[in-house]
């Protein structure tokens, strides 16, 4: 029996963005940017980081620690590269200076707290 490696990456463009469509936006972008250039670019499509929601973030995690982590990492790597494509902005006032000040936001068109 011939057994072979199957990857995700393996998948046709069109079955990974339909499986990507599905999942939370701000779990696509902190899971996938950094991986690898094809999930990059699927994770830096405008589909995915147009509405940026944050407050789930900060709204769902008790680890005062793991949500440090999780909003560092949004402001000193994700946020800067998908920052041209952010047309909508949530985010907990308590997280509002950070969010703000990790980048420029030149399309941004509604911001919520």
């Amino acid at each position: 029996m011939d057994i072979s490696n199957v990857s995700i990456l393996d998948l046709p463009d069109e079955i990974l963005l339909t499986i990507f469509k599905k999942l939370n936006n701000i779990d696509l972008l902190y899971s996938l940017i950094g991986i690898n250039q094809k999930l990059d670019r699927f994770a830096c499509d405008i589909n995915f980081t147009k509405d940026v929601d944050l407050t789930t973030v900060s709204s769902n995690d008790t680890n005062n620690s793991r949500l440090n982590a999780m909003v560092d990492r949004f402001c000193t790597y994700i946020l800067p590269r998908v920052h041209n494509n952010v047309a909508c902005l949530s985010v907990q006032a308590s997280l509002f200076q950070r969010i703000l000040h990790s980048s420029n936001y030149p399309n941004l068109r509604k911001l919520t707290l």
